[in-house]
């Protein structure tokens, strides 16, 4: 597939609003582009998408971010700020997601065990 059709999107649908972007990493890899973000909010003004500047890249700079204060923590032993808790409720989020789609129905991450 030649790379002007590579694309890496996500969006995320809500009674409250929506919010879309891009992984720029897997465009025109390994050089890859700026990741996006936009978001639209019943809680502000309507038909509005707002695009807020991002400085970095999802990936490797939050996967450098991650991996450092984990060493930093084991260095320094103590906890994590970014501890399994979190990782637990991220799992938990995407489970919901996929029953969700699955049931055409919203699911509370407490449905999810």
């Amino acid at each position: 597939m030649p790379q002007e059709d590579w694309y890496a999107t996500f969006r995320f649908e809500g009674t409250e609003g929506a919010i879309r972007g891009t992984n720029g990493a897997l465009y025109n890899y390994p050089a890859g582009r700026e990741d996006t973000i936009g978001f639209y909010s019943r809680h502000l003004e309507p038909d509005c998408l707002y695009v807020p500047h991002l400085e970095g890249r999802w990936f490797p700079h939050a996967f450098m971010g991650t991996m450092g204060e984990l060493i930093r923590a084991v260095e320094e032993g103590r906890e994590p700020e970014n501890s399994m808790a979190d990782n637990l409720v991220t799992l938990q989020t995407v489970f919901a997601t996929y029953r969700s789609m699955a049931e055409n129905r919203p699911v509370a991450l407490e449905e999810i065990k």
